[in-house]
């Protein structure tokens, strides 16, 4: 017998931290994508607005998918995971009641807020295999209670994509007639065009027109897929017997918020944003506006008319100038505008003369550095995943070979310490930028 390899707490702790941030839900939600407003005096060339619109879908920020979670949510879903991973590997060596408790956190963890959940895969999983280990104890009521449990708040369970085991198949159908029993809605998911993927809490239950007809009330977050653009979701509160769940196409959304544009009105851009916005579920809109003489791009807050970030450029003449202005759709994106000037500049004919788009200057420099720390962090995680994992086969005698479960540590720690330095240079260069190049928030 080899002696045990001993593995730095601290590091595992940093380790999945790491990979509990970079895998776990970002906080706050991409912008509904207005498409860009030409002013009559200038036509649009017509690849522009598909251009714009798939640009910023893929440089907006956030994770659409899932709620926003906050840091002790992220915590406690990483504890869950840990949990289940715990117990896959007890029932695996037949140890049942370990594995009870594990797989019982980590489903009291992974439902807490279901919500908050982007994809339930890991969540379905522990449901079935603790109705599994109690059947195998022979507790069939205990079965029955956790299959409920997840039938009522996770619509649509068990899902596409994880067959249940043949024992708990049987009682699944049971557990759903209980369910719409006790006073359970019907949950119908429509959309412009139909056949978009539809997901309910994060478990997938089909393609638009879509019915669920055992969904408790509560919440439950809708969430459809879409095609070249963000994924778009709704929080949607169940009561009663029926809810419908409608996403207008966003063809339509853009459309009526030109026309609103293009009317003259001042006032309209908002009220227009303002829809998009309702629609849309989102917390921001992000708008373009181009005339003859400059584009103006802008996140706009429409509920509170409150502006977050924008700038004033020459105006583009292709589609690939086109889609440069849809990044400025980030939350990162530089702006050359205080918000008020953002604001005055949409849509009033006294707006302010244009100034040049910021080159690639410190603040960029900062965010490309921050940017490749997070994806180096990334990397030194998965080696710092892949050191625990065979720091443990070491230990328990699956591999012999002790310099291979070395050179993994190494690779972690200097992976990290790599990302550590990069974080830091980024950080530094956005302290210390110039204030002419920032983005506007929320004034």
């Amino acid at each position: 017998m080899h002696a045990p390899l001993a593995t730095s707490p601290r590091r595992a702790a940093v380790i999945l931290g790491l990979a509990a941030a970079l895998t776990g839900p970002r906080a706050g939600a991409a912008p509904a994508i207005g498409g860009v407003v030409a002013r009559p005096a200038i036509e649009l060339p017509p690849d522009a607005e598909a251009a714009f619109r798939n640009a910023a879908a893929e440089f907006s920020v956030g994770t659409p998918e899932a709620a926003p979670v906050d840091p002790a949510r992220q915590q406690a879903i990483g504890a869950a995971l840990s949990a289940l991973q715990k117990g896959e590997q007890a029932y695996l060596e037949v140890e049942l009641r370990t594995a009870e408790k594990a797989l019982r956190a980590a489903v009291d963890g992974l439902l807490a807020d279901p919500t908050t959940l982007a994809d339930a895969e890991p969540a379905q999983r522990a449901v079935l295999l603790l109705a599994q280990v109690f059947l195998a104890q022979r507790r069939p009521e205990a079965a029955d209670d956790v299959l409920e449990r997840a039938i009522g708040v996770l619509p649509g369970f068990p899902g596409d994509g994880v067959p249940p085991p043949p024992d708990v198949l049987t009682r699944i159908d049971a557990a759903r007639d209980r369910v719409k029993a006790e006073a359970a809605a019907v949950l119908r998911v429509t959309s412009e065009p139909s056949g978009r993927r539809v997901r309910v809490n994060g478990v997938p239950v089909g393609q638009t027109p879509v019915e669920l007809d055992a969904v408790r009330a509560g919440t439950v977050r809708v969430m459809l897929a879409t095609r070249g653009a963000v994924p778009r979701s709704r929080v949607v509160a169940i009561s009663g017997d029926r809810v419908d769940v409608h996403f207008a196409d966003p063809a339509t959304q853009a459309a009526a918020l030109r026309a609103s544009v293009r009317s003259g009105d001042a006032d309209a851009g908002w009220a227009a944003a303002a829809r998009l916005q309702a629609e849309a579920e989102a917390d921001q809109v992000c708008l373009a506006v181009v005339d003859a003489q400059r584009a103006v791009v802008a996140r706009l807050d429409a509920a509170t008319r409150a502006v977050r970030g924008g700038v004033s450029t020459a105006p583009p003449r292709d589609a690939d100038g086109f889609a440069a202005l849809g990044r400025y759709c980030a939350a990162q994106a530089p702006s050359d505008l205080e918000p008020a000037e953002v604001v005055d500049a949409l849509w009033p004919a006294d707006a302010p003369t244009p100034t040049a788009g910021g080159g690639f200057g410190q603040a960029a420099w900062g965010y490309t550095a921050l940017g490749t720390g997070a994806a180096v962090a990334g990397l030194g995680a998965f080696f710092g995943v892949r050191t625990l994992q065979k720091a443990d086969d070491y230990n328990k005698g699956r591999l012999d070979d002790r310099d291979e479960v070395l050179a993994e540590a190494r690779a972690a720690d200097i992976t990290l310490g790599v990302a550590v330095v990069l974080i830091g240079v980024g950080a530094y260069l956005l302290a210390t930028a110039p204030d002419d190049g920032e983005t506007g928030e929320d004034h």
